[in-house]
């Protein structure tokens, strides 16, 4: 175990591998970083940045120092395969004005554990037994690549732990905030965190009949048919239902329908043609 105070770190105590500690990378008088006393990987939640022993060893004492038991640690990106644990110990996103902004309350941001960086909202990703096995984020900026990052591993749903006791017709939505918008509406909706859709999907619904409502891109599309020809029923046009009001949501919803013409119609005029013949060849079972 690495001692963070005989790295020169300010900590406070706390039980556990991950530490609270003064960022040695600023000029910072209170906790706003955490500290791996197993990997010596320290997390800034300022900075949203993750840095090595050595870099820490550099900024706190200029040279490379012999720490933990008299040897020299040396800093392995793979020693720590959970780097995502450290971003559960951020602030809770209540009074975020990002949250607020995209209509996530504060009930439903203590019930499931809705964390914030300076950069980034954090998801906690639940597994079917409700345990954290990794997190999504979600950039403020606007990113050319991506705006959603998932760490650790992907569960087929979200929130998959009240799978097993949803009671009404379940909801399949792309996004974490659109099945939280449509939650808040009355509905019990489940992100696919994207738009993957394979047998173990069908397999964790156990036989039920959602309603798929997926994003109007190409890819929400075909996951949108592909789902329809196992025999669900399917809203098209879909959209974000993040970004959409509530008497649209409801309208939507309320016009979904087995009918998957438009769709392939759609999709034959995006040159799709052999997507369609392949998803014909592999109907999913449930």
């Amino acid at each position: 175990m690495i001692d963070p105070q005989q790295l020169g770190l300010t900590v406070r105590l706390s039980p556990g591998i991950w530490v609270s500690c003064v960022c040695p990378f600023h000029d910072d008088h209170a906790p706003s970083a955490t500290f791996n006393t197993n990997t010596g990987a320290l997390f800034c939640f300022r900075e949203s940045k993750f840095f090595s022993l050595e870099e820490i060893v550099k900024i706190t004492h200029g040279e490379v120092v012999q720490v933990a038991n008299n040897s020299q640690i040396a800093w392995d990106h793979d020693q720590d395969v959970s780097e995502w644990k450290p971003l559960l110990l951020a602030p809770l996103a209540i009074d975020h004005a990002y949250a607020e902004s995209r209509g996530i309350s504060r009930e439903v941001i203590r019930k499931y554990g809705i964390r914030v960086t300076p950069t980034f909202l954090v998801f906690p990703l639940y597994d079917l037994l409700g345990q954290i096995i990794g997190v999504q984020i979600r950039l403020f900026e606007k990113n050319p690549y991506a705006k959603y990052m998932i760490l650790g591993q992907r569960p087929m749903l979200w929130p998959a732990f009240e799978l097993v006791t949803a009671k009404k017709e379940i909801i399949l939505v792309e996004g974490v905030i659109g099945a939280i918008r449509l939650r808040q509406f009355g509905y019990e909706a489940f992100s696919l965190l994207g738009s993957r859709v394979n047998q173990r999907l069908l397999n964790m619904l156990n036989g039920r009949r959602p309603i798929v409502f997926l994003d109007q891109d190409l890819a929400g599309i075909k996951a949108a048919y592909k789902l329809g020809l196992s025999g669900f029923k399917v809203v098209f046009p879909g959209g974000e239902t993040d970004e959409l009001t509530e008497s649209e949501l409801k309208s939507r919803i309320k016009s979904a329908s087995y009918d998957l013409r438009k769709l392939e119609t759609y999709l034959t005029l995006s040159g799709e043609e052999n997507a369609i013949k392949a998803m014909k060849k592999r109907i999913y079972s449930h």
